[in-house]
């Protein structure tokens, strides 16, 4: 097993924009931010046409043989881009009209240099991070079953409003998990399972009602809380389906609450967070519109 130690990171980015924000205002940019609940140091000098960024912290827990390099270069290569973007976003705060002023995304050609020093300051390692994308599983299994000729037939002619709009909206959490959107990717697969939720729901309940109009359906629904709804999905209307997806409502219950904080509370998503909500909407549509059951997570 791999011993943990105590290193100092330091990461540069060439960003390809010189804002004007930056040049004039230089003096009021703090040397230290706070992202996560974290202190990280922030340096940069700016040319004609890029600013050249610094951003250096410390790590204890590094691994110190081959054991778990690979996968500890990629995850702090997205640190140092989710870091970067936060500072991006905190700069376009203050100068709305800069278009240039873009957080980086695997779209970019932009790459992240990370440096390694031990205790005493001596340069250990240097590695090249790209940032790149790659979808959730469930997200990219769903889209390969409605390219599928049985997968297009079972979607109900696949264009009924209400199933396109859930669509939609899977593909926007897709392109905003790419682009760090971490709160909007959420926002958007919560709204798609409630799109999907809602229609069902409205049948089922007129079903058990003797006044059966439309607005006492309505008016029903918007009492329940969503994790009722999503209780009355797998547990009565679509229990057949979900029967042995107990795992799946308690993440939907926990994305819902998540979205819930973003929304009232102002907190922030994380990588995580959007990741794994993409992926469990995406299964949870899949399954409703296509009964799809074949892949695990």
């Amino acid at each position: 097993m791999a011993s943990l130690v105590r290193k100092k990171i330091s990461a540069k980015i060439i960003y390809p924009h010189a804002p004007d924000l930056l040049r004039m205002w230089s003096h009021h940019v703090p040397d230290k931010i706070n992202f996560k609940d974290k202190e990280y140091g922030l340096e940069f000098e700016i040319f004609d046409k890029e600013t050249r960024f610094k951003i250096t912290y410390d790590r204890k827990d590094l691994p110190t043989d081959d054991f778990g390099i690979a996968d500890y270069r990629k995850n702090e290569g997205q640190l140092v881009q989710d870091i970067f973007n936060h500072i991006i976003t905190t700069l376009r705060t203050f100068d709305h009209a800069d278009l240039r002023l873009r957080r980086i995304t695997p779209n970019d050609s932009i790459v992240i240099e990370i440096e390694v020093f031990n205790e005493n300051g001596l340069l250990e390692s240097a590695f090249e991070y790209k940032p790149d994308y790659e979808p959730p599983i469930q997200f990219k299994y769903l889209y390969t079953q409605l390219e599928d000729h049985y997968g297009l037939e079972s979607f109900h002619f696949a264009f009924e409003d209400e199933q396109l709009f859930a669509l939609g909206l899977l593909i926007e959490a897709n392109h905003a998990l790419m682009e760090n959107d971490y709160n909007v990717c959420i926002l958007h697969c919560c709204t798609a399972i409630e799109s999907c939720i809602f229609p069902i729901l409205e049948e089922y309940l007129k079903g058990l009602l003797f006044n059966k109009g439309n607005s006492n359906v309505k008016s029903m629904l918007k009492e329940l809380p969503m994790n009722i709804k999503y209780e009355l999905v797998f547990g009565t209307v679509e229990k057949d389906i979900f029967i042995e997806e107990g795992e799946l409502l308690e993440n939907l219950k926990k994305h819902n609450k998540l979205r819930n904080s973003i929304i009232h509370s102002g907190n922030s998503a994380n990588r995580d967070d959007a990741f794994k909500c993409l992926n469990d909407a995406s299964r949870f549509i899949g399954m409703i519109y296509l009964q799809m059951k074949d892949l695990e997570n």
